[in-house]
């Protein structure tokens, strides 16, 4: 009897043995790191800043180039200097997925007066991504006031007295003939295609409006293309939405906004107007 007692003390040590490094690795697999999370994209904008000599201006900049961030860029133009409230104007861009940059200018001309320009990028997240605000003017530069340059004084010149001439008529002033003013002539002959960020997931769906008329739209492998003719509309702003549902790994179907809102002017002044 006390050998068979032995025998299983031994047998018993054996499987303890086996069983340790098992045991040891539970704590490590309960404390596993999480998930890392995705971080909204890096924006820079270097363009437009200071003053404008053209008008509409042009903007540069870099954005984020991975394949989970969008490679549409948008530029929102501000009136004043700083950004509060809505944009006035919102530029577009693709980015160029080799080297991070965009470029673009301006849909329509800006009155004078001082901007703020901001761009923004979104990731598959809807995370947004906004670069450094940036001031410019637009309108002429404010001409420098000259210096005066010191002069000697004069000798006095000895007063001669003269016969005291007869008055000379005022001259009568006839003011030039005002020309009315040149009517605001204009054109609209806008018809584009709009590319917006194809999100991940499966049975894709697309609600595309333009002032509550619905569009027509192509999904591809990347992008979304949406057709967007103005051509033959009337004077007026329109307002571009764009929402997609789609159906996630996990099944989920949800549905996000991709535009939230672009205007579109139809007509772009062809002939500054006088004034």
């Amino acid at each position: 009897m006390p050998a068979i007692s032995s025998r299983r003390e031994a047998t018993l040590f054996q499987l303890s043995r086996r069983a340790l490094p098992f045991l040891l690795a539970v704590p490590l697999l309960a404390f596993a790191a999480p998930a890392a999370q995705a971080m909204p994209p890096v924006v820079t904008l270097s363009s437009p800043v200071g003053h404008q000599a053209v008008n509409p201006p042009s903007f540069a900049g870099t954005a984020g180039k991975n394949e989970w961030e969008s490679s549409e860029i948008a530029v929102d133009i501000y009136a004043g200097n700083g950004v509060a409230g809505k944009p006035i104007v919102i530029g577009n861009a693709i980015l160029s997925r080799e080297t991070g940059a965009f470029s673009g200018t301006l849909p329509a001309a800006l009155a004078d007066g001082t901007y703020t320009a901001q761009a923004r990028q979104s990731n598959s997240e809807q995370e947004i991504g906004r670069s450094e605000p940036l001031v410019f003017t637009i309108g002429a530069e404010a001409t420098p006031t000259p210096t005066p340059t010191a002069t000697a004084t004069p000798e006095p010149a000895p007063v001669v007295a003269a016969a005291t001439p007869e008055p000379t008529p005022a001259p009568v002033v006839v003011a030039p003939a005002t020309k009315p003013a040149a009517p605001y002539v204009c054109a609209s002959r806008r018809d584009f295609t709009k590319h917006v960020f194809r999100p991940a997931g499966t049975k894709l769906r697309v609600a595309a409006t333009l002032n509550g008329r619905k569009l027509k739209s192509k999904i591809g492998d990347e992008m979304i293309r949406i057709r967007v003719n103005l051509r033959g509309e009337p004077k007026d702003t329109y307002t571009l939405r764009v929402a997609i549902t789609r159906t996630r790994a996990d099944g989920k179907r949800i549905t996000t906004v991709a535009v939230e809102q672009i205007n579109y002017h139809t007509c772009i002044p062809t002939k500054k107007p006088s004034y």
